[in-house]
């Protein structure tokens, strides 16, 4: 569990943050010095509206890696999705009318990346991390206005992501650990060459994430 600062910023959008509550649940498995773990997280409904526009949005994202620990430094390998819901409600003011958007943004594909940790005392445990990826995008979306309706999919050329954390972990008593992280991630991706004179002609988006984690060693 914990919050995220979510800012998307784009094609069809414009800009929209806010502050995300999300729970979340994960699994790990060690054998020997190889490890595995799976992750899926999803946020509660953001809120970013102005004087003409009323923005609604929530984020989910999941991810598996497998990876190999060497002392205190590992290396991993990963496969993370990250998935986007927006809807927007333009007032406009001099049509006495609301025109209605829904994006559907998608971003995936592998990463790599290494942690290094350090033993503060018996118990607890400081570590530091940074991951980089190689994406592909989707990116959907349908418009209702006074004219009608219309919707299809854009074009989205492949894009790269990266991941810079930190974290403390320790254990409360046998078997139940903690650990309170914070990590930066953020990824873009151009429309395509169709689309490249659009009004941003991209997609970006970046998470500020405060995480919780509370385990339990079988």
């Amino acid at each position: 569990m914990g919050a995220v600062h979510h800012k998307y910023e784009g094609f069809q959008i414009d800009k929209v943050s806010d502050n995300l509550p999300f729970l979340g649940f994960g699994i790990k498995v060690n054998y020997g010095s190889i490890f595995a773990d799976a992750y899926v997280s999803e946020t509660t409904e953001g809120n970013d509206d102005n004087a003409f526009n009323t923005i609604d949005f929530k984020h989910k994202n999941h991810y598996v890696s497998i990876g190999y620990s060497i002392s205190d430094f590992s290396i991993f390998a990963s496969y993370r999705t990250d998935e986007t819901n927006l809807e927007r409600m333009e007032n406009v003011p001099e049509e006495s009318t609301t025109n209605h958007t829904q994006v559907d943004f998608k971003a995936d594909g592998p990463f790599l990346g290494a942690e290094y940790n350090v033993q503060l005392n018996d118990s607890i445990k400081l570590g530091i991390n940074a991951a980089y990826g190689w994406l592909e995008g989707a990116h959907y979306f349908a418009t209702t206005t006074q004219e009608g309706s219309f919707a299809g999919t854009t074009s989205i050329k492949d894009g790269n992501g990266f991941i810079l954390g930190i974290n403390l972990g320790g254990n409360f008593f046998k078997g139940t650990s903690y650990n309170v992280s914070l990590d930066y991630y953020k990824h873009k991706m151009d429309l395509g060459d169709d689309l490249a004179f659009s009004f941003n002609p991209y997609v970006e988006e970046t998470q500020l994430i405060f995480k919780l984690s509370l385990g339990y060693r079988f």
